[in-house]
């Protein structure tokens, strides 16, 4: 398995929290925000260090623009994409999730799970991220899980 070692509740000595404000809708997410570890680069930006759950337009190893407000950091933009997808799943069937998680481990994706592995979220780069649309829309057409992009990044042309 290649899931992410560095989640959501500790992060290393150099590390900080960047918080996301969420907007729920219908009770989801389940939180009105959301942190991800990041690194300290210059002034007032970092570098995500996981995979965000539930924050969209972000994704891991992309540069940030965050500021202080009160006792915490808040995100303000991306503002040096990195090339990776951040992708979204739900998937209530153990067997089936194993399924989507070989396609993960296939292509050397780093994801984590939440709600007893129900609820994944992966880290996809570019590079591969057409060879997984293919093999994700046969699985869902067998209604194996539903996904979705919360940052779509493609490769340059």
């Amino acid at each position: 398995m290649k899931k992410m070692t560095n989640n959501s509740t500790k992060g290393t000595a150099t590390e900080v929290k960047v918080f996301f404000d969420l907007s729920p809708v219908d009770d989801w997410p389940p939180f009105a925000s959301e942190y991800l570890w990041a690194t300290p680069l210059k002034d007032d930006l970092y570098k995500i260090n996981n995979v965000p759950f539930f924050a969209d337009d972000v994704s891991y190893s992309d540069v940030v623009r965050a500021k202080s407000l009160g006792s915490r950091l808040t995100y303000l933009e991306v503002v040096f994409p990195s090339k990776n997808t951040t992708l979204r799943v739900f998937c209530f069937d153990a067997n089936k999730r194993e399924r989507f998680l070989d396609i993960l481990e296939k292509y050397k994706c780093i994801y984590e799970g939440a709600y007893d592995q129900e609820y994944i979220v992966a880290n996809l780069d570019i590079s591969v991220l057409d060879k997984i649309e293919v093999e994700l829309l046969s699985l869902e057409e067998l209604e194996v899980f539903e996904y979705e992009f919360s940052c779509l990044r493609r490769s340059e042309e």
